[in-house]
């Protein structure tokens, strides 16, 4: 096959062949790089390699060909991480269990991932013991046994990355042992789920993915809080559940997207490196971001209240903060991308309380982004998103409009990085004390608290308003 002959070389296939010939070992060219092959995918590959003898002097052979770090990444596996090109390269190699290779296919996760070429021997034939390549043909994604997802129950998670990935469906069976066995999910490692779990989220078509894993039980499995959010009805102008709204809301981020390129076209490019950048090891700001749209609202239940027939949720976004806080860190998140996380669900009310005002200066607007912070853009699509789930009616497009029209308006700004520069506060310390002919104490900074969110929603916006507002505060003899 042409596509092989290709493969073979490639500057990694070719050095791993040369080692292999020198060390006299059986090595096999496994997994993505070989399906990724046979699709006529034309983009660099992470390699994997399976082999039997010699495993820990072939590794440390090419690790130091490449200039390569070796480190422990999986049972029976080591990662050799290293530069190309100026590209960050990993190979993976995993010990085989027995000299059979196709025994070693047949216990591996689905069956487009059980392909193989033999490198120690001439020839591109392939090694297809599960009919991995009908099923690519077919886009179907099929476990390679019944046992599969007991074996290493990641899998069930990874299920959902490639069907993504690779366009395919997962077929009935595979799926139905799926929702089996995801109580089993617990048992992986937390560091292991969490790469998976936000490669799902940074993935396009995020909502169809979070309601796949909801229905196989996986969601409750990873995020068993987020059971308060079910069934929770919400007034108008919502059309529905808090569950069905979060879903929706993290769909809908791809649709904010399009409203604020569409704003900024000549800034995508600092859009699309905003979004792809990595907080920590497998987590980027675009899956960061799902997962706030997912739980913007899961401060709601904890607040409602019902007042004249409807029901409100005051101060949810500050519960919500918290929650999410302690949810991050049970999947693993650490603690840069729990700040960005609660800095995402406490601000993501902010530009719907700026749509309600007459005008909003750029002193609010200013003050948003110095809040917000790294968040700021993320802060503003998930508005965006959020008000699109919210409703459709006549009595709501007006406010979901302004709300489109100021956060896109300030994602360009921001992502220019020319405009919004911080802002003081309007008050400081001092004008308190002076206006209160007191010294320091509580009192002054609750006051300057009180400021600062009126600041925020937009009732002070000057410094002279600010100031004749402090004088209202001194106490009456």
């Amino acid at each position: 096959m042409q596509s092989f002959s290709a493969l073979r070389l490639h500057p990694i296939v070719h050095t791993v062949s040369r080692i292999t010939q020198e060390a006299r070992a059986a090595v096999y060219l496994v997994g993505g790089a070989v399906r990724d092959a046979l699709s006529g995918i034309g983009r660099a590959h992470d390699f994997d390699f399976a082999l039997f003898d010699g495993f820990d002097g072939l590794v440390a052979a090419f690790a130091r060909s490449v200039r390569g770090k070796v480190i422990p990444w999986d049972v029976d596996q080591q990662r050799v991480v290293f530069r190309q090109g100026g590209s960050r390269i990993t190979a993976d190699f995993s010990r085989m269990n027995q000299t059979d290779i196709i025994f070693d296919l047949q216990q591996r996760d689905f069956t487009v991932n059980a392909m193989a070429l033999a490198l120690h021997e001439p020839g591109t034939c392939l090694i297809d013991p599960l009919g991995g390549q009908a099923d690519l043909d077919a886009r179907c994604l099929r476990m390679c046994s019944k046992q599969a997802f007991e074996a290493d129950p990641l899998r069930m998670l990874r299920a959902f990355r490639l069907a993504r990935q690779l366009s395919c469906v997962i077929e009935p069976l595979t799926l139905a042992s799926i929702h089996r066995n995801s109580a089993l999910i617990v048992h992986s490692a937390r560091e292991r789920v969490k790469r998976e779990l936000f490669a799902i989220l940074h993935a396009p078509e995020r909502e169809a993915s979070l309601r796949a894993l909801f229905d196989t039980g996986l969601l409750a499995q990873l995020l068993p809080d987020i059971a308060v959010i079910e069934g929770v009805q919400q007034s108008a102008p919502h059309e529905h559940t808090l569950f069905e709204h979060s879903l929706r809301t993290a769909g809908f981020l791809d649709e904010a997207l399009r409203i604020t390129q569409s704003c900024c076209s000549d800034l995508q490019a600092q859009s699309d490196e905003y979004l792809n950048q990595s907080l920590e090891e497998g987590v980027t700001m675009m899956s960061l971001l799902c997962f706030a749209a997912l739980l913007h609202d899961i401060g709601k239940p904890e607040c409602a209240s019902e007042q004249a027939g409807r029901i409100h949720f005051y101060g949810h976004e500050r519960s919500g903060a918290r929650i999410i806080r302690g949810m991050a860190r049970s999947v693993g998140l650490g603690r840069k991308a729990q700040s960005v996380l609660a800095v995402l669900v406490e601000q993501h009310m902010r530009i719907l309380h700026m749509s309600l005002l007459e005008s909003v200066s750029e002193r609010a607007k200013a003050r948003f982004v110095r809040d917000c912070g790294p968040a700021a853009v993320g802060a503003c699509l998930l508005a965006i998103a959020d008000s699109l789930a919210t409703g459709s009616g006549p009595e709501y497009r007006d406010s979901s409009r302004r709300v489109r029209d100021i956060a896109a308006d300030l994602c360009a700004r921001i992502l220019a990085t020319s405009d919004l520069q911080e802002t003081a506060p309007l008050l400081t310390g001092a004008d308190v004390m002076d206006a209160l002919q007191s010294g320091q104490g509580p009192q002054v900074g609750r006051i300057l608290k009180q400021a600062a969110r009126l600041e925020r929603n937009g009732t002070l916006h000057d410094r002279e308003g600010a100031l004749a507002w402090l004088r209202s505060q001194r106490p009456t003899d």
